[in-house]
């Protein structure tokens, strides 16, 4: 530990009913005694509420059975998206150690997020979901990064509805402090979640007499911009042009925020799909040619929090090293100073953000609301000005010999 024997500042009462409840730094934790077979592990005690507990509270040490070489091993193995026969082969654990140990970190990054990823500034927010085959049916995981410094903001995972783009969108509004442009696939639920996530209600004038309009959702003047890119296909899998829109704010306006903000030339979606094109080398389930499928989603949503996990906090990205500084997507985004190691993932103690939660879960419940539901439905759907980015030459026509 980086602490010392006598420095517990770090430290703070887990106990609920406390008043100085996940308080840091206000000195009321102290020495209580020594725990542990070979006596290695602090208990520490608060003064307030007179309740102990070890110093391995909150971390991924907290009740392990197996030592700290191993647990750095098997974070390992996750990254590189070993098999877990492969990764109990690998470490010289039982099969159920590695399921238990992978339940318990993606628990362990799934809190982190929560408490560390808050009040983001992200000029652009990219919207993207990935197909994964499961055990007798098909899963869809929808992820928002953002642009400038790859950092990942919110996972939903379950099937292709309505209900995925809210839980989305609410995880982003919850997250980010300010956004600029709202960037994703064609998709049109995503819209519908931007549209009762991002606008207000009013109440229209009516220009007969006696007559009362119903309310509708509206976009202030300083809301965020949003455009899509759609890819048309031929035969289903045959691409034959690609062609952007921008549905709130005018192509020009859009394009001028991109490069503006250096975010690039035009409205794409190229790093999110990067970015699934990385996860799927480490998760077989989200290959495309692979006999590997999910069993439920429950493991799927596991091993993608942890991958997460390692992207914004441990893994440093070529395209962020400034002056030979290699930098992690939360150091871009001023969350960290220095990328963590894997014994750092290991001693990391995480506390619960339940206020983070209630406000996502208080926004989802507003967006779902019969009120905002019916006023999105009476809201007219803005067409949107196009351009085509690119189109498949004519095929059967040979090039003239120059």
């Amino acid at each position: 530990m980086s602490t010392s024997i006598k420095d517990y500042t770090s430290f703070s009462c887990p106990n609920s009913k406390c008043k100085l409840y996940n308080q840091c730094g206000l000195d009321n934790i102290t020495h209580h005694s020594w725990i542990g077979k070979i006596k290695n592990i602090r208990r520490l005690r608060c003064r307030e509420c007179k309740k102990a507990f070890s110093e391995n509270r909150g971390t991924l040490r907290e009740r392990a059975k197996i030592d700290e070489a191993k647990q750095e091993r098997l974070l390992k193995c996750f990254r590189w998206g070993v098999c877990e026969e492969g990764t109990a082969d690998i470490c010289e654990v039982n099969v159920k150690t590695v399921q238990l140990f992978r339940s318990k970190a993606a628990k362990q990054a799934q809190m982190y997020h929560e408490t560390e990823v808050k009040e983001v500034k992200a000029a652009g927010v990219q919207l993207d979901e990935i197909r994964v085959k499961q055990a007798g049916k098909i899963t869809w995981a929808a992820v928002a990064i953002a642009m400038g410094s790859f950092l990942i903001l919110g996972l939903s995972v379950g099937k292709r509805t309505q209900g995925l783009a809210d839980q989305l969108l609410a995880q982003v509004w919850g997250r980010c402090q300010l956004i600029g442009i709202f960037l994703s696939d064609g998709w049109s639920c995503y819209f519908n979640a931007i549209l009762r996530c991002c606008a207000r209600l009013y109440k229209p004038r009516s220009k007969q007499r006696g007559r009362k309009l119903a309310k509708r959702l509206k976009f202030d003047r300083s809301s965020a911009f949003y455009g899509q890119v759609i890819k048309q296909t031929k035969d289903k899998f045959r691409l034959c042009a690609i062609r952007c829109k921008a549905l709130i704010g005018t192509m020009s306006e859009c394009l001028f925020f991109i490069k503006t903000y250096e975010l690039g030339n035009k409205i794409h979606t190229s790093h999110i799909e990067r970015w699934f094109g990385t996860l799927r080398c480490h998760i077989a389930s989200l290959r495309r040619k692979s006999r590997c499928f999910g069993k439920c989603e429950t493991i799927l949503s596991e091993r993608i929090w942890i991958f997460i996990w390692f992207h914004n906090w441990t893994l440093t990205h070529d395209s962020l090293t400034i002056n030979g500084i290699k930098r992690t997507p939360a150091m871009v985004a001023g969350l960290s100073e220095h990328p963590l190691t894997y014994r750092d993932l290991i001693h990391l103690r995480v506390k619960e953000n339940w206020q983070l939660r209630e406000r996502i879960q208080t926004k989802l419940k507003e967006m779902q609301s019969k009120e905002v539901m019916d006023a999105a439905k009476r809201t007219k759907r803005p067409r949107g000005q196009e351009s085509v980015i690119w189109k498949a030459p004519p095929q059967g026509k040979q090039r003239k010999a120059a």
